[in-house]
């Protein structure tokens, strides 16, 4: 029996256990009660004997990895025709079908060792998520907004917030100096922003043994797959909605971000017309950008492909 199932089974066993002594409370104990309560205690004080066993066992592999850092690097990479990715994914998929306590001493090592730049602690996960795991949700995500998928992302390594200066020269332009003439002046105004770490979760993704134990199901495209599609409808949402206050705070986002509007006759139609208004009210400088885009919902796009030509 492994580790983590004789520790569901003490488990079991100390909550009948508790619930007999409490059925009975200040009742008399019958004969057949005392004879229950006296098996599952011995059974109880047998599991914790083997249970400790266990653990003391996986200790000594453990003070035996760890006096043997190096060796086990040099053991990681004699397998040449795996790469450490593939190695990794492999571990990171028995970890997920089997929990950690089933991982033997060498992979928990080979798990440190192969993430130990990540900045989770490890007890709580963090060396156990593949980079190639990490990559799949970021790609994923893209599909579930559309405002990430044209946006610059940025990449840092502690999450810090990023400052940088600002300034608006859209409306400052050049003029006409005659002979002899001192040219005038014109401040260029600054202003600072930030860009801040934000944590989005996908709460806890719960799956059934029978597919854990299925070995023809990729658990790891599944579990990105299904992360990816929560977390990226949450952050379409907060990067067109966000308000930027909030507790936890929000992003800013688009909606609380614009600084001009072009108005529309009526608010359930729009007019091809209005549209050719709304993308000349934006700066050519802007307009000529690689990246420049019309952004709009469902609806109004819904709206805008039952548009029929009049001529």
């Amino acid at each position: 029996m492994k580790l983590h199932e004789l520790k569901q089974k003490r488990n079991t066993i100390a909550t009948d256990m508790r619930a007999l002594n409490e059925k009975i409370g200040d009742n008399p104990w019958t004969e057949e009660q005392r004879t229950e309560w006296n098996k599952a205690k011995s059974e109880l004080e047998g599991l914790d004997e083997r249970i400790a066993r266990e653990e003391e066992l996986r200790d000594m592999d453990q003070k035996y990895i760890d006096g043997n850092s190096d060796e086990q690097r040099n053991n990681l990479g004699k397998d040449s025709s795996k790469k450490p990715d593939e190695q990794r994914g492999q571990i990171f998929d028995k970890w997920m079908r089997h929990g950690a306590s089933e991982l033997t001493s060498e992979e928990r090592k080979a798990l440190r060792e192969l993430r130990a730049q990540g900045v989770a602690p490890d007890e709580k996960g963090g060396y156990t998520v593949p980079d190639t795991f990490l990559a799949k949700v970021v790609e994923q995500m893209k599909a579930y907004g559309g405002i990430a998928s044209v946006a610059q992302i940025l990449t840092t390594s502690d999450g810090r917030t990023m400052e940088w200066a600002t300034a608006d020269g859209t409306a400052e332009m050049g003029v006409l100096l005659g002979e002899n003439e001192e040219a005038g002046e014109e401040d260029t105004e600054f202003g600072m922003d930030s860009l801040g770490a934000l944590k989005m979760t996908s709460k806890i993704i719960r799956v059934s043994n029978e597919l854990l134990q299925d070995s023809a199901i990729d658990m790891e495209a599944y579990l990105a797959r299904r992360i990816a599609e929560r977390i990226g409808r949450g952050e379409a949402r907060y990067l067109i909605q966000g308000t930027g206050a909030g507790t936890p705070k929000q992003p800013k986002g688009l909606a609380v971000s614009v600084t001009g509007t072009t108005q529309t006759a009526a608010a359930t139609a729009v007019k091809w017309q209005e549209i050719l208004a709304l993308k000349h009210s934006i700066d050519p400088a802007y307009r000529r950008g690689p990246k420049f885009r019309l952004a709009f919902n469902d609806n109004t796009l819904k709206l805008i492909s039952e548009m029929e030509d009049g001529q």
